[in-house]
């Protein structure tokens, strides 16, 4: 009984406290198993186990790496011993190369004028090197200027030329001021001239007075036998002045001293100015009207004008006193500059009349025109085609020349008048040129591609002279030319000026003697072509005559007489 009672009580309890008791509080827990015990050796066992397994791990990693190494080892073995055979193939290159060297040492191989020839080292570029085309033609022009056909061999002008450490400071004083006796005495006035006899001359009495020299001097003033060639030489002044290659680059290209290099840029200078004075003289109006561009007469109507004049300016040093810095800076160019004055007939000829002497860039376009003298070389009655800058009206009205130049605007003028408009285009037109002339002159000479030293100004103006002569031996500049006119063998400018050629676009417009005629020309011609006895003559024959005459002399002499008459 009792234990029915605990029971139930039990079941009363379980059934009372049902709400807060849960059956995982009254759940036993389960039975644990037995575990079995680990022998400490074991253990110990396992873990050494553990630890030769990272062992081989890192043993194998370590193999790997060194099979690596082995292998990048072997390849830079065999990368040395190719540098090592490439090394001994070029010491014996090396070794080849220096007994070249010192071959080429012992021959003394420096640059010559042979190597422009073909095949030379220089062949293909004679036109950058020189100021000709092609080697046929610079040689043509060496043997011209050292007179080879006229004279015994080895007794030419630039065979013989005088080295300019040789000329005294007395001499070329003399010479620039003019007093130095002249080359040649004999020289033939332009109007008695023909024209294919007047250019190129007094080259003789320059070969007879060397000569006479020559007698009359010991043997032992032509001193010792140059070092280079005279045609090297002439290479090298062309290296200076064409290519602008500094003295000491030359002398190590040519294997001579820089003073021998600054004796021979100097010579050939002068030797150039004095010699294509020969060849170029001032053109006769004969010469001027035998070869006239049609462009000009359909533009004005007439072949009165002479030449066309410019102003061109080139950069030069500062100077460092401050009087010469005045003289030299432009306005103009807002900086130290050199001015030049160039004139040239209307197809691009120029001679040395036309050239001026240079001038500080402070000097203005009419002072540099005054003081230059270029004008006083146009014929009476001829004219002068100029730009706005030069206000020369004054200075052509003495002389008896014709100005023409644009006309400026005034001050509060918006436009120009018809006429001035029409005048401006015309002579814009006309005056491209002389500006052509200026751009090429210096496109072939590289020396005013630089500032102009201040202590080689007088060498600047000889190299000025000289580059604009020698523009004579290109093409001319002949507008409105023919859609079919040869392109090839067309004749240089100074042929068609002196030597007689022509070319298309250009007219011989001497029988027509109103388009270039004064009046007491016209009437004289008229009378001439009256006569009986001039009834089977050309018209070209008799404009011959009348311009053998030389009327703008006879004139210009009546002019200077009126205007002294009337001042007093």
């Amino acid at each position: 009984r009792s234990s029915n009672n605990h029971s139930n009580l039990l079941s009363n309890g379980a059934t009372t406290n049902n709400n807060n008791i849960s059956r995982a509080e009254i759940t036993p827990p389960p039975r644990r198993r037995n575990q079995k015990r680990v022998h400490p050796l074991e253990e110990e066992n396992g873990n050494l186990r553990e630890q030769v397994r990272v062992l081989q791990a890192r043993l194998d990693s370590a193999l790997q790496h060194i099979d690596g190494i082995t292998a990048t080892v072997e390849s830079k073995d065999r990368e040395m011993l190719h540098i090592r055979i490439e090394r001994d193939k070029l010491k014996e290159e090396i070794g080849r190369l220096r007994e070249k060297i010192a071959e080429l040492e012992v021959q003394k191989v420096n640059l010559t004028y042979n190597d422009l020839r073909p095949s030379g080292a220089l062949d293909g570029f004679v036109k950058q090197f020189t100021f000709f085309p092609d080697f046929e033609c610079n040689d043509a022009f060496l043997d011209l200027i050292n007179y080879t056909d006229g004279c015994l061999p080895g007794e030419g002008i630039c065979e013989n030329m005088v080295r300019y450490r040789a000329v005294t400071t007395q001499q070329r004083r003399e010479y620039q001021d003019g007093t130095a006796p002249p080359i040649s005495t004999n020289e033939p006035s332009d109007s008695t001239t023909p024209a294919n006899n007047d250019a190129g001359t007094g080259l003789e009495s320059i070969i007879a007075e060397a000569d006479e020299e020559d007698a009359t001097t010991p043997a032992k003033r032509r001193g010792r036998k140059r070092k280079i060639h005279w045609k090297t030489e002439w290479l090298v002044y062309c290296f200076y002045a064409r290519c602008n290659i500094s003295m000491k680059r030359i002398s190590a290209l040519f294997g001579i001293g820089s003073t021998l290099v600054h004796d021979i840029v100097y010579a050939w200078a002068n030797v150039l100015c004095i010699t294509l004075e020969k060849f170029f003289p001032t053109p006769t109006r004969s010469q001027m009207l035998r070869a006239y561009p049609k462009s000009v007469l359909k533009k004005f109507g007439h072949a009165n004008i002479f030449m066309l004049l410019d102003a061109t300016e080139i950069v030069a040093e500062v100077a460092s006193m401050k009087t010469v810095n005045a003289i030299l800076y432009s306005a103009y160019k807002h900086n130290s500059t050199m001015k030049w004055l160039a004139g040239c007939c209307p197809i691009g000829s120029m001679w040395p009349k036309s050239i001026g002497t240079g001038h500080g860039g402070s000097i203005s376009d009419p002072i540099a025109t005054a003081v230059s003298g270029i004008l006083t070389w146009i014929p009476f009655g001829m004219a002068v085609e100029v730009d706005k800058g030069f206000l020369i009206e004054n200075d052509c009205a003495l002389l008896g020349i014709i100005s023409i130049r644009p006309m400026k605007m005034m001050n509060g003028q918006q436009q120009q008048s018809k006429e001035d408009a029409a005048l401006t285009q015309k002579v814009g037109k006309t005056r491209i040129v002389i500006e052509q002339c200026n751009g090429q002159m210096k496109q072939s000479t590289d020396f005013f591609n630089s500032k102009i030293q201040i202590k080689q100004i007088g060498l600047a103006d000889r190299i000025f002279h000289s580059s604009f002569l020698l523009q004579n031996f290109k093409l001319p500049f002949i507008q409105e030319r023919g859609d079919d006119a040869p392109k090839t063998n067309r004749p240089c400018t100074a042929e068609i000026r002196w030597y007689g050629a022509t070319d298309d676009g250009l007219i011989d417009v001497r029988p027509y003697v109103e388009l270039w005629g004064l009046e007491r020309e016209i009437e004289h011609w008229h009378e001439l072509r009256n006569l009986e006895a001039n009834k089977n003559l050309s018209d070209t024959t008799i404009s011959e005559q009348v311009l053998q005459e030389d009327w703008p002399s006879k004139l210009k002499l009546l002019h200077e007489e009126k205007i002294q008459s009337d001042s007093s």
